[in-house]
């Protein structure tokens, strides 16, 4: 459980960026959005976990050589962009549209993770193809 339990401090940080970003969505998605966070926050023991999701860039560390910040900020994209295909797999496996009124939230879950990922690789930097490339894979 090492793998999980070195990254604590990390995770909550990151939920918490999460939370923050997200009561910014307008009402009522703010709401939406927070209660749909909530169920995948790797922090609570009722949550669905999906530890890869947000943990990678953690477990990556000794061969990325990146910055605390960095990792952050990339599992904070993981995080939106897992909001973002739960919700997408939500609607497609629905027969009556019961998530339909989710379709405005994980638009602004995608464009979070396209913004963090914007921020990271600016159209110039070495980087930048990583980039296009998550966005074409997405």
């Amino acid at each position: 459980m090492n793998w999980f339990l070195a990254h604590e401090k990390d995770l909550a940080d990151v939920f918490a960026e999460a939370e923050h970003i997200i009561s910014t969505f307008p009402t009522p998605l703010d709401h939406l959005g927070l209660a749909y966070l909530a169920t995948f926050d790797g922090r609570k023991e009722e949550s669905t976990k999906n530890y890869i999701c947000y943990l990678l860039p953690y477990w990556m560390k000794d061969i990325t050589e990146l910055p605390p910040e960095s990792m952050n900020k990339l599992s904070l994209a993981n995080v939106f962009v897992m909001l973002y295909y739960f919700i997408q797999d939500d609607i497609m496996d629905s027969a009556k549209g019961e998530h339909k009124d989710k379709l405005p939230l994980a638009n602004l879950f995608h464009m979070q993770f396209l913004s963090i990922y914007r921020e990271m690789f600016p159209a110039g930097s070495p980087n930048q193809h990583l980039l296009q490339f998550r966005c074409i894979s997405a």
